[in-house]
């Protein structure tokens, strides 16, 4: 109801005073309005998911195939071994842990 007097009060005159009111207002309802339902889903079903009902789809951004050593990875089979080469390419390599004995205890 204060929306529609608001509108009502700017439209009679066209001041900016009125339009600041009148926005001011909107805003204030829909934060109210807003809070409530949050309040309501988060407290009694629990189901944060409803929110998303309130949010418009996105479209996903475009985006670039991966690829290892010049090669597209364009199954499940080539993204998994990218990945092991990758993060596991270290495995066979010797190494000397003599630096260990130079780190000083805290």
């Amino acid at each position: 109801m204060d929306c529609t007097n608001s509108v009502n009060k700017y439209r009679s005159d066209s001041s900016i005073d009125n339009w600041k009111n009148f926005k001011s207002t909107v805003q204030k309802s829909k934060r109210e309005f807003f809070d409530k339902n949050i309040l309501e889903i988060a407290s009694s079903n629990k189901r944060p998911w409803d929110l998303m009902n309130w949010v418009q789809k996105k479209s996903l951004p475009a985006i670039e195939a991966i690829s290892y050593q010049g090669f597209t990875c364009d199954s499940l089979n080539k993204l998994w071994d990218a990945l092991h080469q990758s993060y596991n390419s270290a495995v066979d390599c010797p190494i000397n842990p003599e630096f260990l004995n130079e780190i000083l205890d805290c």
